[in-house]
């Protein structure tokens, strides 16, 4: 089996992922094009579509509380910080309009249009900035807990209405629990800042995911079947499928690393020249790698030989240059093959990554405390 037996050591610079100035601040301006009129900033949810916090709450009560006790449903208050005064001075959005700044809103609150038209900065990263804005006479929200005719249990749905439900739900844009690695790159369209000028501009282009420790500890909220314990897996997924936790948490760290990889060649993939920007890209994309590599390193022989290539091929990472039109196919081209390896993990049934379980407990610690209804 080939594999680098040595992990790639990077001299990664922590200012990539958090703000910080001085010196580096004209290092970061160099290389930086206009803020995106569409595109960058126009990712996230419809607005027009979004039904709000109240929309779920009534069948969503515990998972709500876990809300209100999470980073994310104070993330709007990053917004008042004097360093989203001077990203807006570097991007050209007036002071009195950060609120309501597609860029600004997009990651840090849900943007919901009212009754003038207007899109308004409801209160931090809310249930439908990750799973899709649910509203619209074609939309998710009535549709996917509806099991058949008035008074038709989940245990009695049939299968037939079962798969249209899915499908439905799918086509509206509701991403859901099962969904490993779509719910990774949704998570990575704000825990990786693809947006050039604003990384550029000083703000960090995010915290490296490492998807199974993120959504098991704070953001965990399993409470569907029952509203005082909080799971270690989606309920009704597992009572549904008869799924097993410890092979949902081997897929999703897996998959959360090749997603993380993905995205951020795809995204350097795009860069036309060396920036600031593209060199946060590389140590993202270094960064998965070598969580990777470790993972190879400690199971050895165990380590499934398809994640041994990608480990072996991807050590060249560091070697890649934005201002090269080859690198940068290189890179798309990586990014093909990890992308269509993460999506293949994840609609697996994890049985060839059984010998993850022996070290995710070393590489995948829990993100915070698990809310816990008192």
């Amino acid at each position: 089996m080939k594999w680098i037996a040595a992990v790639l050591v990077l001299a990664v610079s922590a200012s990539c992922y958090v703000a910080s100035s001085g010196a580096e601040d004209d290092a970061r301006k160099v290389a930086t094009p206009a803020p995106a009129a569409s595109g960058q900033a126009a990712r996230g949810v419809d607005p027009d579509r979004v039904m709000s916090v109240r929309a779920c709450l009534g069948c969503h009560g515990a998972e709500t509380l876990s809300w209100m006790n999470s980073t994310h449903r104070n993330s709007h208050l990053r917004l008042r910080d004097s360093n989203a005064g001077s990203y807006a001075e570097e991007l050209g959005i007036a002071q009195d309009k950060i609120r309501e700044s597609r860029i600004c809103m997009r990651c840090h609150a849900t943007g919901q249009t009212d009754r003038h038209g207007v899109v308004r900065a409801l209160t931090g990263v809310s249930c439908e900035s990750c799973h899709g804005a649910s509203g619209g006479d074609d939309g998710w929200l009535n549709a996917h807990a509806v099991y058949g005719p008035n008074g038709t249990t989940f245990e009695q749905e049939s299968a037939e209405h079962r798969n249209w439900r899915r499908e439905r739900c799918e086509e509206a844009g509701m991403v859901q629990a099962s969904q490993i690695y779509d719910m990774a790159k949704r998570c990575l369209e704000c825990h990786l800042v693809e947006n050039e000028a604003l990384v550029n501009a000083g703000h960090g282009i995010g915290i490296p995911l490492e998807f199974l420790g993120q959504t098991t500890g704070e953001m965990r909220h399993n409470f569907h079947e029952d509203q005082y314990v909080n799971a270690k897996g989606p309920t009704l997924w597992s009572r549904r499928t008869g799924g097993k936790v410890n092979v949902r948490d081997r897929q999703k760290f897996v998959v959360g690393l090749l997603t993380e990889i993905e995205t951020s060649l795809r995204a350097f993939s795009q860069v036309k020249q060396e920036s600031y920007y593209s060199s946060c890209l590389v140590e993202r994309a270094a960064g998965g790698w070598g969580l990777l590599a470790e993972a190879g390193r400690k199971l050895k022989d165990d380590f499934p030989e398809q994640l041994a290539e990608v480990v072996e091929w991807l050590g060249k990472i560091e070697n890649l240059n934005a201002s090269d039109e080859n690198s940068r196919r290189q890179a798309a081209d990586w990014a093909d093959v990890v992308g269509k390896l993460a999506r293949e993990y994840a609609a697996g049934d994890g049985a060839s990554l059984e010998a993850f379980d022996a070290v995710l407990g070393e590489l995948a610690a829990p993100v915070g405390k698990p809310f816990e209804r008192k």
